[in-house]
């Protein structure tokens, strides 16, 4: 009994090789269902998934308490889901183990097992998650996950905060949730507008994870601190926490390093750095996608981002219109949002706009507001509206942002000649910029010189600043050799230089 009680302490403290020993000790004295559960857990926490379903099969008939069996069965088919793509093996795993089982919380356990698969692969889970009372945990789970995705960001808040609240009672059985509720809040915050809070909530709990040497939430919230970073434009730091991340899971792939490498595919192409950008995004489509329901969004919007640091806008609208369309065939306006915020942000601005103004009616909190007087602001090439859009994101500690609102700002005040207000508004563009560790982006782009260029010479001027030929650069955009070198042309002219060269120097950031 001693020794199985220090494995269950060992194990919630994530101290996974710990809680082996002690589970193992408990075993010698005899067969035991939670003494095995325990060492499958133990065993899964540290990658040996095999010897942690070879051990549940082997006492999965031995009589114990039924909140034991129920969390025996929800670990056994979360492996076979989750890391193993074994959907259906998992939901029979489930089934056999609700017909062992009397009890009513227990029962509760099973299903709310059975909600959160659904919410995490996107197959809609219906329950009424505003209604929602103190339930079992992994439904409280599931339940904020669907929110969060829709965009209701103060339900998903409250709904993590009365799961939480009851922490006592199921805290010591399921670390793992307590640990996704505080995650899920945190991103539901985060998606809501507070920047900063969730910003500070990450760093504390991450150095909490790194002074405890609990190495499963430590990469939990380096992706977290990724995530923050990507969407503030501090690429820097978003690549340092992901790389982190990716080296403490290491072959531990329950799903998570993919969203990791989407995110690191982001930031590698906030920096500038394609060559980054493009493992990045291939580490990606490798991995285990076992969670792309939360995150498919995010890896569709990533390859857009790879193709914009390569210069192709017209290819990454392309795919920033498919990433809204995936969130709008999973119902994800939180997400559908961002997608279209990228849309603008890729000289689409016009064709982004009403939807924008659409969702912001939809979901909660300030971000998307901002998002949509983005992108309205930019359809009417408004000057003054972008300012007071530069000063919104700033105010939410989203200086990328901010900073692209400010240089777009200065050239709609270039363009109606009001040469004062450009100069302001180009000196808080790279006040901004100057925060974002070097950020790049296509709205940033040609910030010291603005111009009238249209869209098609704004790209072919992007790839001959990256080195392309102009037989390449036609060959990308489906366009001729002699198009290109027209473009090139007008752009030469309206920018006053004589060649590529110039151009390369001008764009401040040659490219292989």
């Amino acid at each position: 009994d001693e020794l199985r009680a220090a494995a269950r302490r060992a194990w919630t403290l994530w101290a996974a090789p710990v809680a082996e020993r002690l589970a193992r000790a408990a075993l010698e004295f005899g067969p035991d269902l939670e003494a095995g559960y325990l060492l499958g857990e133990a065993l899964s926490d540290q990658g040996q998934v095999d010897e942690a379903l070879a051990v549940w099969e082997a006492i999965e008939d031995l009589p114990g308490p039924d909140r034991v069996r129920a969390a025996l069965a929800i670990a056994h088919a979360s492996a076979l889901n989750y890391r193993l793509g074994c959907r259906a093996d998992a939901e029979r795993v489930l089934a056999r183990a609700a017909g062992r089982i009397q009890d009513g919380s227990a029962a509760r356990l099973i299903d709310g097992a059975l909600a959160l698969f659904g919410a995490t692969d996107r197959l809609v889970w219906d329950a009424d998650a505003d209604a929602l009372p103190a339930v079992e945990p992994s439904v409280a789970l599931a339940a904020a996950l669907e929110l969060t995705a829709s965009g209701r960001f103060e339900a998903a808040t409250r709904t993590v905060d009365a799961a939480i609240a009851t922490r006592e009672i199921w805290g010591e059985e399921f670390p793992s949730v307590e640990l996704f509720l505080q995650l899920v809040r945190a991103w539901s915050r985060l998606l809501g507008g507070h920047v900063r809070e969730v910003e500070a909530e990450a760093e504390v709990r991450y150095a909490a994870a790194v002074r405890e040497r609990a190495d499963y939430p430590r990469a939990r919230w380096c992706l977290m601190r990724g995530l923050v970073g990507v969407i503030q434009g501090s690429p820097r730091h978003a690549i340092s926490a992901l790389h982190e991340g990716v080296a403490v899971t290491g072959a531990d792939d329950r799903g998570w390093l993919r969203p990791m490498h989407v995110l690191l595919a982001m930031a590698a192409a906030l920096a500038g750095d394609i060559t980054a950008a493009e493992d990045s995004e291939r580490r990606a489509d490798e991995a285990n996608r076992s969670i792309d329901g939360l995150f498919g969004v995010d890896a569709a919007r990533s390859r857009a981002w790879v193709l914009a640091v390569r210069g192709e806008l017209t290819a990454a609208a392309d795919q920033a219109r498919q990433a809204g369309e995936l969130a709008v065939a999973h119902e994800q306006w939180a997400f559908e949002a961002l997608a279209l915020h990228d849309l603008a942000r890729f000289g689409q601005a016009k064709e982004a706009a009403g939807r924008l103004e659409e969702l912001a009616g939809v979901v909660d909190g300030s971000l998307v507001d901002a998002l949509a007087a983005h992108a309205r602001a930019l359809a009417g090439d408004d000057g003054a509206a972008l300012d007071a859009v530069s000063a919104t994101f700033g105010s939410l500690g989203l200086d990328l942002f901010a900073a692209e609102a400010s240089a777009a700002a200065a050239r709609a005040h270039q363009r109606e000649g009001r040469k004062a207000s450009a100069y302001a508004s180009r000196g808080r563009a790279r006040e901004f910029a100057a925060g974002c560790e070097g950020a790049q982006t296509p709205a940033l782009a040609w910030l010291e010189r603005p111009s009238d260029l249209t869209a098609r010479e704004r790209e072919v001027a992007e790839l001959a600043a990256s080195g392309l030929t102009s037989r390449v650069i036609g060959g990308r955009l489906g366009i001729t050799t002699r198009t290109v070198d027209n473009l090139l042309g007008r752009v030469y002219v309206k920018f006053e230089i004589s060649g590529r060269r110039e151009l390369v120097k001008l764009a401040g950031r040659p490219r292989e």
